[in-house]
């Protein structure tokens, strides 16, 4: 008998979901990013299922799959919280004054209705693509595979079990120590090969195992790929550097009031000030920051904070001086990132696109299959019928929602929706190859398709851009759940139902969670907030900079997406038609120009090692190659989505 949706299942289901869920937003708003909560949720479970259904342990690894993809749901859902702090953000933008649309607060029911609905529509669409992607040898889906790994170990008995949980629990241990030491005890610097050009351009070595795991996953084409982008990154940054761009970008950001403090600032660091600065007179004169935060401290303060931090300078941490203050200490990837998302995008978005067309076989017979199942009474997915009018029910309701709270129009909530389901293949594709849910980039995509057609209309870009998050969100959180029913034999029908029923979990856990955390911890994009919602402030200042039309694109971030574009599809093509496998894989590329390169080297490092143990030994790999890869991930995704929140929560009370 199949032991799937059992009352066990859906009780541990429901805490796993409120659990990770509410625990979701402060990580995020913390750190910029979340866990891996797939994996997360897999462990919860399996604890919570040993409890409810001991006598059945060893066969509860469906059950299980049920627990995880409520909680994988759930948070995915729970994402959305960067869109409350981005509306948060961008109402205490001087530049946005104006433009809001009246958009200035998300109240916490609106909230909920709209991301339920949103994400509902995200599950749907996904379940018409599941066997499209899943059926592609390239979509890895290493989270979904860690997920899987780990509930099929730990619900193993007998000696058949003890090989493999040893290397897990080794792996895991490994990965949450290096992570506590990092994170914690802040023991484990970045290693940056003692260059301080690497430094500025954020190529250098994280201690992540994490990350060493996502790469013994995606292999070593994928993972090399993101070492290029990253290389590319730093040596095309050195020469944006060096002809004024990042100046450029540095003061793109900063309000016309501000602009003289963070010009007076930016010029004393590039040697065009000779004089001191009087960053207390600076301080006081910048507008909506109030009086100087500098009280009686000494006025000639320019030498040391350009040579150091900020921490006791308030004022240049605000929303509209962060880029100017990161570009003088010389750390230019958060500067450079705003040139350099615009020829990623491209580039990924292309070769998606492009990777798609190709398939389109695989995309009908995916189709097929489902009008195939109601004729042969095979129920193995939601229904044709289901699918279309469950997302027709949730449109509706959306449209209806964004125009009574915020002013969209149906035309605009059409054309939000519409654009925002390629992104979601888009999103699921480079997720698929990379282990990265690019769910800021794709929003970032809608703001900019959005704001050809609104350009003023500040306020509904950010909800647009909410809406399509949500689905993007949900579709990635929904085909990692896919991947890990297919490794261990669930019903594709019941995982998409859960994951509807998730969905407005994760919507409540936003909707109650962020006020808390914008309360305890203030408003993010205020000084001394405790929260800095990096993700966030990203989208906040997207929706402005697009408000000003084609001068949002620094010089020469034009050219090079279309250049960046045509070079996606034709690396796609390339490997489709001539098969040349040493080709780069242009999602990893363009993924490889957005992160960290710190994040970036670790996955290469991983790609390199589980290419060496393959070949080395093949038969040792295939046992143990994904077991260990699923403990690293696990390991730190453990640590960083459970212990950590915890921990800060804690610190941060006394």
């Amino acid at each position: 008998m199949r032991r799937e949706l059992t009352w066990q299942a859906v009780v541990s289901a429901v805490i796993v979901a409120a659990l990770v869920s509410a625990s979701y937003p402060y990580v995020l708003l913390k750190l910029g990013l979340g866990p891996n909560v797939s994996v997360v949720s897999a462990f919860l479970g399996a604890m919570l299922l040993l409890a409810l259904a001991p006598r059945t342990h060893g066969h509860n690894r469906l059950m299980n799959n049920i627990v995880q993809t409520a909680g994988t749901s759930a948070a995915m859902t729970a994402f959305m919280c960067v869109i409350a702090a981005a509306v948060d953000l961008t109402a205490k933008n001087p530049k946005a004054s104006g433009s809001l649309d009246g958009i200035v607060y998300i109240e916490p029911w609106p909230m909920f209705f709209w991301l339920s609905c949103a994400g509902g529509i995200g599950v749907l669409f996904m379940a018409l693509f599941r066997r499209h992607f899943l059926d592609d040898p390239k979509m890895i889906f290493a989270d979904g595979v860690a997920a899987a790994e780990a509930i099929v170990v730990l619900d193993t008995r007998g000696r058949e079990a003890t090989g493999k949980l040893l290397v897990l629990g080794i792996a895991g241990i490994l990965s949450a120590l290096a992570n506590g030491l990092r994170e914690i005890a802040h023991a484990l610097d970045n290693y940056f090969f003692s260059s301080t050009l690497l430094r500025s351009f954020k190529l250098g070595i994280e201690w992540s195992f994490m990350s060493v795991g996502t790469g013994l996953l995606v292999g070593i084409n994928v993972s090399l790929s993101m070492l290029a982008g990253a290389i590319i990154f730093a040596g095309a940054g050195y020469y944006l550097i060096d002809r004024g761009v990042g100046r450029y970008l540095a003061l793109a950001e900063t309000t016309p009031a501000n602009r003289a403090a963070a010009e007076a600032i930016i010029d004393k660091k590039d040697g065009l000030r000779k004089e001191p600065i009087d960053l207390r007179a600076v301080a006081a004169s910048t507008v909506g920051l109030g009086a100087s935060p500098l009280g009686t401290r000494p006025l000639a303060m320019d030498t040391a904070f350009i040579a150091g931090g900020t921490a006791d300078i308030p004022f240049l941490q605000s929303q509209t001086l962060r880029t100017a203050t990161a570009y003088v200490q010389k750390d230019y990837y958060p500067v450079l990132v705003l040139w350099f998302m615009w020829p990623a995008t491209g580039l990924m978005i292309a070769a998606a696109v492009t990777a798609v067309i190709l398939k389109w076989r695989s995309v009908v017979e995916s189709f097929a299959q489902l009008r195939l199942q109601r004729a042969t009474h095979d129920r193995q997915d939601v229904s044709i019928k289901t699918i279309v009018i469950g997302s027709v029910l949730f449109a509706v309701a959306l449209a209806i929602i964004q125009d009574v709270n915020f002013g969209l129009s149906y035309l605009q909530t059409a054309v939000a929706v519409l654009c925002a389901l390629p992104l979601i293949i888009v999103g699921v594709r480079v997720m698929g190859e990379t282990n990265f849910g690019p769910i800021s980039i794709m929003m970032n995509g809608l703001q900019a398709i959005f704001a050809v057609f609104w350009p003023a209309n500040i306020g509904h870009n950010l909800i647009a851009a909410g809406t399509a998050g949500t689905c993007n969100a949900q579709g990635e959180g929904t085909i990692q759940d896919y991947k890990t029913g297919k490794l261990i034999g669930s019903t594709p029908r019941v995982l998409t139902w859960v994951q509807l029923a998730a969905v407005p979990i994760g919507a409540a856990a936003v909707a109650i969670m962020y006020p808390i955390l914008a309360k305890q911890y203030g408003t993010p994009g205020t000084p001394g907030a405790g929260l800095s919602a990096p993700t966030a402030i990203k989208i906040s200042n997207m929706a402005v900079l697009l408000s000003q039309g084609t001068s949002a694109f620094p010089e020469g971030a034009l050219l090079w997406t279309v250049i960046a574009s045509a070079a996606g599809i034709l690396l796609v093509l390339g490997q489709h038609f001539f098969r040349i496998g040493w080709l780069p894989s242009a999602t990893g590329l363009g993924l490889g120009l957005l992160l960290p390169g710190i994040s970036v080297v670790p996955i290469a490092i991983g790609g390199i090692l589980a290419w060496l143990w393959a070949t080395l030994h093949r038969a040792s790999w295939e046992r143990y190659g994904v077991t260990a890869a699923s403990g690293l991930i696990a390991g730190e995704a453990l640590l960083g989505g459970v212990f950590m929140p915890v921990y800060q929560t804690l610190t941060a009370s006394k």
